[in-house]
């Protein structure tokens, strides 16, 4: 009951470590950046989409999606040039280690 009288803040994203991951080797100065935390989404999404739990396909395509662990773009741009980056994170085979096949 504590909790829910006195909850805690949200951690800030710009110190979550997987963001900080995700946006770490993008070029400085840029435009500002798209990011998105493949966790959090993929759960949104598998709870909006009809699954069944024993379908093969969709085990099939939760475990092919479980290897993401984020995307990040952005751009950046002079005078001379436009550039657009954008970054793929993979999640570690340890964390894909529980995902069943």
């Amino acid at each position: 009951m504590g909790n829910l009288l006195n909850p805690t803040g949200f951690e800030p994203l710009t110190e979550h470590t997987t963001f900080i991951d995700a946006t770490a080797s993008l070029p400085q100065p840029n435009d500002g950046y798209f990011y998105a935390n493949a966790g959090s989404t993929l759960s949104l999404i598998y709870g909006l989409l009809p699954f069944e739990p024993g379908d093969p396909f969709a085990q099939t395509v939760k475990s092919f999606l479980g290897t993401f662990h984020s995307l990040s773009m952005t751009s950046s741009s002079t005078s001379e040039y436009i550039q657009f980056d954008v970054l793929l994170g993979l999640a570690q085979a340890e964390a894909r280690a529980g995902i069943p096949d």
